[in-house]
């Protein structure tokens, strides 16, 4: 099963923003090391992209909101005798611990310019063949140096948000961990979810890769599942005709 693709659907804004932090994020931990020119340019379009979600106050300001609406109400089980208490404690400890760290983040952080280099590549991140060597000769001499001190200063440029991004990777880890997967069938292509009033995050997990998707629409109280055929790349995905094995986790803390 675990070779098989799965999709994440945010059904609100914050998780919307939370899972693209979480994604660039993976995308770091997983390319630690690089000696390639090709290589530190892809990781600092990633970082740039990283950059722009971090810098926005609204996005503390949101996780901050969200921690004190999770630690509220995690507490409020605490005389359950059917929670398992260890646990619950331990995630309001953490849910505690990242509200701290993100309440002292300073405020001028986020009027602190990039380092003149890397908005310099910034400014040309957007014209089509904008960072070539000789319109950035500087990009150029950095990226020919030593790799790992190139990669480090690159990571320099988010240090000062990291209680954001500690607590995005820690929620979204909490978030997916939160539920189990249940096996539903889609009949041509189609099905309906509901009683996912409370779910923050749906996960799918197909059973099969011969270029089937899903989709997702609806609203609070119903979800509909619509699972797309992939035929060409030159033609539009037309909703499958075939029965689709798949699970589905419903995530909420």
């Amino acid at each position: 099963m675990s070779n098989y693709p799965e999709y994440e659907f945010p059904l609100n804004e914050f998780i919307r923003n939370a899972l693209k932090v979480d994604r660039l994020l993976s995308y770091f931990q997983k390319e630690t090391k690089t000696t390639s020119e090709l290589g530190l340019r892809n990781i600092l379009s990633r970082l740039l992209e990283l950059h722009a979600l971090l810098s926005r106050s609204e996005l503390k300001n949101e996780l901050i909101k969200e921690l004190e609406k999770k630690i509220k109400r995690l507490s409020s089980m605490e005389l359950m005798d059917s929670v398992d208490h260890s646990t619950l404690n331990n995630i309001i400890r953490q849910l505690n611990d990242s509200l701290k760290s993100l309440k002292g983040i300073p405020p001028d952080t986020y009027s602190k310019p990039l380092p003149y280099l890397i908005d310099s590549v910034k400014q040309r991140d957007s014209v089509p063949g904008g960072q070539f060597d000789f319109d950035l000769p500087a990009y150029k001499c950095w990226l020919s140096s030593d790799p790992d001190a190139c990669y480090q200063e690159a990571l320099g440029c988010i240090s000062d948000y990291l209680p954001i991004t500690r607590t995005i990777d820690m929620y979204m880890d909490l978030l997916r961990q939160s539920s189990q997967y249940i096996r539903h069938r889609a009949e041509n292509g189609f099905l309906q979810l509901n009683d996912n009033e409370k779910s923050e995050l749906l996960i799918i997990r197909l059973q099969t890769q011969n270029r089937i998707y899903p989709e997702i629409s609806g609203g609070k109280h119903r979800v509909f599942v619509r699972f797309m055929e992939l035929t060409s790349i030159d033609e539009k995905p037309l909703q499958t005709k075939k029965d689709i094995e798949f699970e589905v986790k419903s995530c909420f803390i």
